[in-house]
């Protein structure tokens, strides 16, 4: 069996290849015959990442909804 591979030992090029925003925490790569390839991630924003999601969060109000 090969060496294993922990996540802090990814390569920075591939998160580059894959279009991760910096700060990954995880991700997971899904390639499946006849499907689309996905991938799916998480990560720490950074404080413009942030603003920018409160931005657009404030054009929407809050309603509550009938029982």
């Amino acid at each position: 069996m090969g060496e294993m591979i922990y996540g802090k030992s990814i390569d920075a090029k591939l998160l580059k290849a894959l279009g991760l925003p910096e700060h990954v925490a995880s991700f997971e790569l899904r390639v499946a015959a006849g499907e689309h390839a996905s991938v799916k991630c998480e990560y720490f924003p950074d404080k413009e990442a942030i603003d920018a999601g409160i931005t657009i969060l404030a054009q929407y109000d809050l309603v509550k909804r009938e029982a």
